[in-house]
């Protein structure tokens, strides 16, 4: 079972990252599961950025590697693919994304990601499969369980375990 230093560990690895697009983001990983509240500020977004919908793909891209990160312990994973449908292009404001792992075939993970407005409105919505890479995490040896327990976390993601065999697809629940 992933215990939740590995969840604090994904924590501080994203919020050490800068980048323009998530000043002031805050995330929680759990189980399958990855949380992030973040405000978007188009005065910072050049035109580009906002024409293909970078930030928004950015948001919903970290969050659906978070909640299939927190199932691998020991890598950092990657997207093979990564798909995104926009609701409602050019919102400013504070923003919450939710990504869960829908489907687990080790070792590939399908997430789904959504975007939302303060008011629960879709923004966004994200699908993508990810699998670990060559690159080991770093060591959690500086977190403290302390601080790791005292977060409040999201709901574990439920979701379905695939194993492929010689003899058919095994579906553990």
């Amino acid at each position: 079972m992933v215990n939740s230093r590995h969840f604090q560990r994904l924590e501080e690895l994203y919020t050490a990252e800068s980048s323009s697009h998530r000043t002031g983001t805050e995330v929680t990983v759990s189980l399958g599961r990855a949380e992030m509240q973040a405000e978007i500020d188009a005065d910072t977004l050049g035109p580009q950025d906002l024409a293909n919908h970078t930030h928004y793909r950015e948001l919903l891209g970290d969050a659906a590697a978070l909640a299939a990160g927190s199932l691998v312990e020991d890598r950092i994973v990657t997207s093979e693919q990564f798909n995104m449908r926009v609701e409602k292009a050019g919102y400013r404001g504070p923003v919450t994304v939710s990504a869960r792992v829908m489907l687990a075939q080790p070792p590939r993970y399908h997430v789904e990601a959504r975007l939302l407005d303060d008011e629960e409105n879709t923004l966004a919505v994200g699908t993508g499969a990810f699998t670990p890479s060559s690159v080991e995490l770093p060591s959690d040896d500086d977190i403290e369980p302390s601080a790791a327990e005292a977060k409040a976390r999201p709901e574990p993601a439920v979701y379905a375990s695939v194993w492929p065999t010689p003899f058919g697809i095994i579906h553990l629940n």
